[in-house]
């Protein structure tokens, strides 16, 4: 059974965090990473993850977003912990597409400017 996909709207019309996993993330694969953020400060500026777990336990957590009509997806990669990712982790993965990738850095700056 698929979830219907709900979107959250934030600051800027451009940028939207999916509620609920979504197929928009399959195909993409790590274009960057954020340095110096924890798992609370995602939390606070994008809210709850979009997805809680993985399969195969690679991620714990995973945000999937749509910037400037473009998907992006932060999580944290072979951990293996959730605990660790939640208290201790501050270097997080972005995954996207070759369309994604340059946006790169404007990506990253709207996260950190949150």
């Amino acid at each position: 059974m698929e979830a219907k996909t709900k979107l959250r709207q934030m600051t800027k019309e451009q940028f939207q965090v999916f509620e609920n996993s979504t197929d928009v993330a399959n195909g993409t694969f790590k274009i960057g990473s954020l340095d110096g953020i924890y798992y609370r400060d995602l939390v606070e500026k994008l809210g709850e993850p979009t997805v809680i777990g993985s399969g195969d336990d690679k991620v714990q957590y995973e945000w999937i977003m749509e910037f400037e009509g473009q998907i992006f997806t932060i999580y944290d990669w072979k951990t293996y912990d959730a605990e660790y990712t939640e208290y201790e982790l501050d270097t997080w993965s972005i995954g996207g597409n070759a369309n994604s990738a340059a946006l790169l850095f404007a990506f990253k700056d709207y996260i950190y400017e949150l």
